[in-house]
C-alpha cells in the first residue's frame, strides 16, 4: 500500500466522519423532531428538497470540480452545510425559549429558510461527493482503489453509528435545542478540517469527460472553453441511455426508495408504539436506536465489497448487491 495515499486515506476518511457523524444524525431525526415540534410535514419536504437539489447538481457539478480542483472543491461543498445545522438550532428555539424568537412566528420564513438550507446542502453535496470519488482516484492506486473506498466507507458509516447513539444519550439529559446546537459545533469543527486535506490532482480519463474538441470543417480542430450547464445536462441523459449504465439504475432507484423511507418515514412507526405521552426528547432517542443497526450494516459491509471488487470485478459484485435490495 502507497504510504502517502494511505495517510491521505485516513484523513479525509476522519474528516467525513466528523462531518457525518453531525449530519447524519440530524438527517435520521429531522422528519421526526420536526414534526413533534409542530411544524407538521415540514422535514420530509426539507429531505424531498435535498435529494432534489442533490439530482440536479450532479448534472453540472464536474464544471464545479474543473475549475476549482479537488480540495477546494470539497471545501466549498461543505459551505452550505453550515447553513442547514444552523436550521436546526433555529427550530428548535422558537419551542425552547419562552418567550419565543419573534421569527419562529412567521410560518413562511420558517418554510423559506429551511427549503434555502436544505436545498443549499444538495447542491453542496453533490460536489462533495463527485468530488470524493475523483479524490479518492487521485490518492488511491488503481489496484487498490477498491480497497481505499472500502476503508473509508467502513471508518466514514460508523458515523450512522455514532449519530444514533449521541442522540439516545443527549435526550435522555439535555434538551432537543442542546442537541442540535452541539451537531452545529460538530459541522464547524469538521468545516476547519477540510482545510488540511491534501491538495492532489485529479486524474484525467477522458474517455469518460465531454469533449473539449469541436471540429470545424476549414480550420480544424478548436478548443472550447469550458463544458457549459445543457452540455452537462445532455451528458447526464445520455450517460442513463448507455448500455453499461442500464442495469444500474434499478438498483440507485432502490437505493433512493430505502433512504426515502429510512429518513422519511421510519420514525412513525416508532411513534405508533410509544405511548402517548412520551416526551419528544425520548421519541427522538427511540428513533436514534433504530439507526445503530443500520449503522451497524453500513459499517461492516463497505471493505468487504471494496475487496471483492477489487478480485471478482465492479459487475459481479454489483450484481449481487442488487439481488440483495430486491
Amino acid at each position: 500500500t502507497n504510504n502517502q495515499g494511505f495517510q491521505r486515506l485516513l484523513y479525509v476518511s476522519f474528516v467525513f466522519l466528523v462531518l457525518c457523524t453531525a449530519y447524519n444524525s440530524v438527517q435520521n431525526l429531522v422528519s421526526g423532531i420536526y414534526e413533534m415540534m409542530g411544524y407538521s410535514v415540514l422535514g420530509k419536504v426539507c429531505l424531498f428538497f435535498f435529494y432534489g437539489c442533490y439530482g440536479l447538481g450532479s448534472c453540472v457539478c464536474s464544471n464545479v470540480i474543473e475549475r476549482l480542483g479537488l480540495r477546494k472543491s470539497l471545501i466549498v461543498a461543505v459551505v452550505p452545510y453550515m447553513l442547514g445545522f444552523l436550521s436546526g438550532p433555529m427550530m428548535s428555539a422558537c419551542t425552547y425559549y419562552d418567550p419565543a424568537p419573534a421569527y419562529c412566528s412567521s410560518t413562511p420564513f420558517i418554510t423559506f429558510f429551511n427549503l434555502v438550507a436544505y436545498g443549499g446542502i444538495g447542491f453542496g453535496a453533490s460536489i462533495l461527493w463527485n468530488t470524493h470519488g475523483a479524490y479518492m482516484n487521485a490518492i488511491a492506486a488503481p489496484a487498490e482503489r477498491g480497497l481505499y473506498i472500502g476503508i473509508f466507507f467502513t471508518i466514514l458509516q460508523t458515523s450512522f453509528i455514532i449519530g444514533s447513539i449521541l442522540p439516545t444519550i443527549i435526550f435522555q439529559v439535555f434538551s432537543v435545542h442542546f442537541y442540535f446546537v452541539l451537531m452545529l459545533l460538530f459541522g464547524i469543527v469538521a468545516f476547519f478540517f477540510f482545510f488540511g486535506l491534501a491538495d492532489v490532482q485529479q486524474e484525467k480519463e477522458p474517455q469518460n469527460e465531454l469533449p473539449l474538441l469541436a471540429i470545424d470543417e476549414e480550420a480544424g480542430p478548436i478548443e472550447k472553453k469550458s463544458a457549459g450547464l445543457m452540455d452537462s445536462l445532455h451528458a447526464t441523459i445520455a450517460l442513463t441511455k448507455q448500455i453499461e449504465v442500464q442495469p444500474w439504475l434499478p438498483f440507485m432507484i432502490l437505493a433512493g426508495f430505502t433512504q426515502a423511507f429510512n429518513f422519511g418515514y421510519l420514525y412513525v412507526f416508532v411513534q405508533d408504539v410509544v405511548p402517548p405521552e412520551t416526551p419528544p426528547g425520548l421519541v427522538a432517542a427511540k428513533i436514534a436506536q433504530m439507526f445503530i443497526f443500520f449503522g451497524i450494516g453500513e459499517t461492516l459491509f463497505p471493505m468487504l465489497v471494496g475487496k471483492a471488487a477489487d478480485r471478482l470485478g465492479t459487475k459481479p459484485v454489483g450484481l449481487a448487491v442488487l439481488g440483495l435490495y430486491i
